[in-house]
């Protein structure tokens, strides 16, 4: 009687830079946003299986080869703030300048303020757009994709009990 149970399979599909070593692992399950191709389009998708012999990545609804993929993105949840918080800044912008005009209808002048403050929020809005936006990693010359099978079986003994 075997007490350990088989382990299961631990598939990846790993991204490496050459020249570091640290490297990125998307496990069975995983989630990402992936170019096929040099296509401007964005596919996403969870990774039902690897066929590491074959260098096939299989998702819900189809399969794709490993070399055919040209970019990943990855969107990290903690980055999305950023939209939400540059959204608002600019919807500020717009009622700063909105309330100013409807103020020169009652006689009041504009002033600098009319076009800095406004100005400074939607600065303010790209600047966090643009250093909290998604992580996109280009498949080439520097960076590789290898899928991996790191499972092992454990055998019973052929002698004994």
């Amino acid at each position: 009687m075997n007490i350990t149970p088989d382990l299961t399979a631990q598939k990846f599909l790993q991204i490496e830079k050459f020249g570091k070593l640290k490297v990125r692992k998307i496990p069975v399950g995983g989630n990402f946003y992936f170019q096929l191709d040099n296509e401007k389009q964005w596919y996403h998708g969870a990774i039902k299986d690897i066929h590491v012999s074959e260098g096939i990545l299989q998702f819900e609804t189809f399969s794709i080869p490993v070399q055919s993929i040209t970019a990943i993105k990855f969107t990290k949840r903690e980055r999305h703030w950023g939209r939400g918080l540059s959204n608002k800044l600019y919807m500020f912008a717009g009622a700063w300048v909105g309330f100013s005009l409807l103020g020169t209808l009652t006689g009041e002048p504009l002033h600098r303020t009319t076009v800095i403050v406004p100005g400074s929020a939607v600065v303010t809005g790209t600047l966090i757009r643009w250093i909290f936006r998604p992580r996109v990693l280009k498949i080439g010359k520097r960076r590789r994709l290898r899928v991996l099978d790191l499972s092992f079986k454990i055998h019973k003994p052929m002698y004994g009990p």
